[in-house]
């Protein structure tokens, strides 16, 4: 039985927990596709690879993270983008990404629901919907 520190425990770290799972496999989907399209593997374990991916979820002065953040609280993407005076570059850059992971045969369901967000597509809520009813796959 769980008691209430417990639930305040579970309640505190899920979303921890969930920015973990979609990071690390965000990360896999993005070092695949990338090796796929030739790139190096030194690379990617970079700044520029995986260093720019961890920014984006972690760091508040990342203007990705700043529309990712006010798109899951319900403004509209024309909102927000008229009110930046600098370019959260995701945002053009997100159909871009799913185009070549499909042509390179690569799963992105986290960039796809972005994707589909920027588009109007998808509402944030139904995303993490989504997300949360993919079915599990084997880690190897």
């Amino acid at each position: 039985m769980v008691g209430n520190k417990g639930l305040q425990y579970l309640s505190s770290a899920f979303p921890l927990f969930m920015k973990s799972e979609n990071l690390l496999h965000s990360l896999t989907w993005h070092q695949l596709l990338k090796l796929k399209m030739g790139a190096k593997p030194t690379t990617l374990s970079g700044l520029s690879g995986s260093g720019d991916i961890m920014l984006t979820c972690f760091v508040n002065l990342s203007r990705n993270r700043s529309v990712g953040l006010r798109l899951g609280s319900g403004e509209k993407l024309d909102e927000i983008m008229s009110s930046m005076n600098q370019v959260a570059e995701g945002v053009s850059t997100a159909g871009a990404v799913i185009a070549l992971a499909q042509k390179y045969n690569v799963k992105m369901p986290v960039l796809t629901a972005v994707a589909r967000i920027i588009d109007n597509e998808l509402t944030p809520k139904k995303a993490v919907m989504e997300l949360m009813n993919l079915p599990q796959v084997e880690e190897v």
